[in-house]
């Protein structure tokens, strides 16, 4: 059994040791087991002593002593020494975290035959070894500082300011080497020898704490002076010296004064007004020139604002500007007209506003630099005015002009151009020969005149066809080199007239011409052949009446006779294609003789061709009764000709009026009214190589011995002889229409002048759309509905009008469009554009026949046609009769 004495005197005997010191310290058996622990052992390490005593040292806290350098201590070291002093642990500890501690123990015996027991005192020393390393680490990074200082360093004593220490720089700045510089003073190595005694400097830094000497030039080892600014601060035990280098300073600030004065003679010698301000409004500065403006010099200036020169609403503009600057952050511009008060005179000023910054960033004023604009303004102006003129001038000419860069680049084009190429976008840089063609060209035109012109700066001609979505077109090219002052040519004018109308007429001239000439020929030979003719048939008649029947020469006689009379057919033929013939015109109701020709006409076709027969109400004509018979003869014979099998053909009568706007886009029309008469057919058609040949007395496309090739001559000759014109509209495999205008009969005609002109409605801003592939009748129709009120948007083909409508919303009232054009026809271009904007009306129009556009889908019931060559008071008629249907329907809609 253990004593319980003996077991509570070693622990009162612990205690009474421990508690009389501050440290931790515990009191350990042999086992090593806590026998005692001190107070300061408990508070430290925040345990109680029912989790201490009884405890092995290395099982305390969930065994955290469980320290290998401890063990180490006790286990192997005090047995041998009974004693151990200073050992540093570092260690982790659950309550109280890291911690750096000194072991010191001490093994007791209590005497002969007991057993030892062992003090373990603790101290904390994390504190302190905290407060060492930051000492440590302060020294090291003065010490780098001290070393790599750009400022030379001396480090004095100060009993006598003697040099204890010198970092490199200041070796270098003044060439002495370190060891040269221990144990010196100042004046030794070449520094001001004015400071003071070492007294006096001690009782300013201890007043001040610093000293500074500004521009002291201290003399290097090799002679030459150093210019700097010397610092004393005192550090405790030793003065520190800073010595700073401020030759590259110095020198910099002459060149920055001598900069100064320089950019000061030109802010006051400059025309411009110059002048800064404070975020106030109060001068800070100002040229001379400014000195000018307000009457006043620069000092009487700085200081005061605006109005104390100016008047108040002035004052108030500037000082408005100058906020605006200030507001937007950047350079502000205006414009602004200022009296000057040295001699009245005014002037107009660009003004530039900017805010100025330190370089803290912070908003301290504004710069204004303001220039006399006044002659400029001047010259500018009437450079405007003649360059309005120039370009009224080309844009008010029919004559395209374009001016082409040296890379080919459209730089400006006139209105004409613009009219002609309405794609070209001036700032894409655009390449002429692409845009000026379609499909695009990739390579210069062949013998491009601009192109040689470019190249040697002459002038160089060319007529040149060009393919455009909108057909072909004939151009006759000028161009003409612009130089600049070295003679360079720096950009091509292009004059470029549209020949196509002009080649156009001078072919109608060539061929009316033709065909006069021919006709002279042809009458004068009918003429001669009917004097030789009267002979044979005469003679002839003769022989048949001298013989009897079964004379062989009276059968020959018959055969001359037959022949003779055929041959009178021809020659009458000729003369009415030379406008030879003898008539006896008569006032006629056309539709009277139309019907009475019907049967005989039906006869002379055949049974397979339907005869369609539309009149309508028409004005007289005056024209031989007979020479109307041979018009429909030929004209219906040729119509039949051109019908493989079965087919139709339709004749029509209507009346027209063409005013001189129409005629004038329209070559060949006669201005005044007629009345038409159209024989159309369905037959193979005609291309444009036939139809110029048309009209040629013997031109036909028939076998040989099926046609005489005088029946369309006898028509043409006919016409013109009745003070009329003829059209024909044809392509192969869609028909021909052949449209006959006859002069509406002058008596009737004079008493319509008697009669009051109808008003001719206009429109009210409606947009209608107009779709037409031929550009001659787009451009002519949409000046019409523009001169009548109406909002026109044009389109060269079917894509085009339905890209238009799918990508502008604007509701479109009316589209007009052309019945036969390439990829969509009229009918389904209607549909596709109905089914965007279903309360849009369609007006179909047609150089063929309302019958025949019939063939191509188009007129049912309701759909509104106009027959080409219409006039323009036909169109806006026409144009406002579709409008109405269009307002009562939509009435009629909202209503119900």
């Amino acid at each position: 059994m253990v004593d319980a004495n003996n077991t509570a005197q070693p622990h009162e005997f612990a205690e009474s040791v421990i508690n009389t010191v501050r440290e931790p310290m515990i009191v350990l058996d042999h086992d090593l087991r806590v026998v005692a622990a001190s107070r300061s052992f408990y508070q430290f390490f925040k345990v109680t002593p029912e989790e201490t005593v009884g405890q092995r040292i290395y099982d305390l806290g969930n065994k955290q002593w469980d320290i290998p350098l401890l063990r180490e201590l006790l286990e192997n070291i005090l047995p041998q020494k009974t004693t151990f002093d200073d050992y540093e642990v570092e260690h982790d500890f659950t309550t109280i975290g890291r911690r750096t501690m000194l072991l010191n123990a001490r093994q007791i015996v209590r005497g002969l035959g007991k057993e030892r027991i062992i003090l373990l005192a603790i101290e904390d020393i994390t504190e302190r070894k905290r407060l060492e390393n930051l000492l440590s680490e302060s020294e090291e990074r003065f010490r780098r500082l001290f070393e790599t200082a750009n400022d030379g360093i001396l480090l004095l004593e100060k009993r006598e300011m003697k040099i204890r220490h010198a970092n490199p720089a200041i070796t270098a700045m003044l060439g002495y080497s370190h060891d040269e510089c221990i144990g010196k003073e100042m004046k030794d190595i070449g520094i001001m020898n004015d400071m003071g005694t070492c007294a006096e400097v001690l009782q300013a830094l201890n007043h001040d704490g610093i000293i500074n000497y500004k521009d002291v030039p201290v003399q290097a080892k090799a002679g030459q002076v150093v210019d700097t600014d010397i610092y004393l601060v005192d550090r405790a035990l030793l003065i520190q010296c800073n010595i700073r280098d401020i030759t590259d300073n110095k020198q910099a600030e002459k060149k920055l004064r001598k900069s100064e004065n320089h950019l000061r003679t030109l802010v006051q010698t400059i025309p411009d007004l110059i002048w800064s301000k404070n975020t106030d409004g109060v001068f800070l500065s100002c040229n001379l020139t400014f000195e000018r403006f307000f009457g006043a010099r620069e000092e009487d200036i700085i200081g005061r604002t605006d109005y104390s020169f100016v008047d108040r609403n002035l004052a108030d503009s500037f000082v408005e500007n100058d906020h605006r600057a200030m507001a937007a952050m950047k350079p502000t511009s205006n414009e602004e007209w200022i009296t000057f008060a040295d001699d009245g005179h005014r002037a107009l000023l660009e003004t530039i506003k900017t805010p100025m910054y330190n370089d803290e960033g912070t908003l301290i004023g504004i710069l204004g630099i303001g220039r006399d604009i006044t002659a400029r303004k001047q010259v500018e102006e009437t450079l405007r005015v003649s360059e309005a003129k120039t370009h009224s001038i080309l844009d008010n000419i029919g004559t395209g002009v374009a001016l082409i860069s040296p890379n080919m680049e459209v730089l400006e084009l006139n209105h004409q151009m613009r009219e002609w190429f309405p794609d070209i976008d001036i700032g894409q840089c655009s390449i002429c020969f692409r845009v000026f063609n379609d499909p695009p060209f990739e390579v210069i035109c062949e013998n491009c005149p601009t192109c040689k012109t470019l190249r040697d700066g002459q002038v160089h001609e060319t007529i040149r066809q060009t393919h455009q979505a909108k057909g072909t077109r004939t151009y006759r090219i000028v161009a003409s080199p612009i130089f600049n002052v070295s003679g360079e040519v720096t950009a091509a004018v292009e004059m470029v007239e549209d020949i196509t109308e002009k080649l156009s007429l001078e072919s109608q001239l060539i061929q009316a011409q033709k065909m006069e000439s021919v006709g002279r020929l042809a009458g004068g030979v009918a003429h001669d052949f009917n004097n030789m003719l009267s002979v044979i048939l005469g003679y002839g008649q003769m022989i048949l009446e001298m013989t009897q029947p079964s004379n062989p020469l009276h059968e020959y006689a018959q055969e001359i006779l037959t022949a003779g009379v055929r041959s009178t057919d021809i020659t009458r033929q000729l003369l009415a294609f030379a406008r030879k013939q003898i008539i006896a015109p008569k006032v006629l109701d056309l539709n009277t003789i139309v019907e009475e020709m019907l049967k005989m006409l039906c006869r002379l076709i055949g049974e397979d061709i339907n005869l369609v027969w539309l009149p309508v109400s028409a004005w007289p004509v005056n024209i031989d009764p007979s020479q109307l018979d041979q018009i429909l003869a030929n004209l219906c014979v040729n119509a039949r000709d051109a019908i493989d099998g079965v087919g139709k053909i339709t004749i029509e009568t209507a009346i027209k009026t063409f005013d001189e706007a129409y005629c004038s886009e329209h070559p060949g029309f006669i201005l005044g009214d007629f009345t038409l008469l159209s024989v159309s057919d369905d037959g193979c058609g005609m291309d444009k190589d036939v139809q110029s040949k048309l009209f040629e007395p013997f031109f036909t496309t028939k076998e040989q011995g099926k046609g005489t090739g005088l029946g369309l001559a006898t028509v043409y000759g006919i016409v013109k002889q009745n003070n009329g014109f003829i059209n024909v509209y044809s392509e192969p495999g869609k028909g021909t229409t052949f449209r006959i205008y006859l002069p509406r009969h002058s008596e009737q005609e004079n008493k319509s002048k008697k009669r009051k002109e109808a008003t001719i409605p206009r429109g009210q801003g409606e947009t209608v759309l107009v779709v037409e592939d031929e550009a001659s009748i787009l451009k002519l129709t949409g000046k019409i509905l523009n001169d009548f009120g109406y909002v026109v948007v044009t389109a060269n083909n079917p894509k085009e009008a339905v890209n238009y409508v799918k990508g502008h919303g604007e509701t479109i009232d009316l589209i007009i469009t052309d019945v036969i054009m390439p990829e969509m026809n009229g009918r389904d271009l209607a549909n596709v554009l109905l089914t965007i904007q279903p309360n849009m009306k369609c007006l179909f129009m047609s150089g063929y026949t309302s019958t025949v556009i019939a063939r191509h889908g188009v007129l049912a019931e309701g759909v509104q046609f106009i027959q080409k060559p219409f006039s323009a008071n036909d169109l806006a008629t026409k144009v406002h009769e579709v409008l109405m249907t269009r307002k009562i329907h939509l009435e009629t809609a909202g209503n119900g």
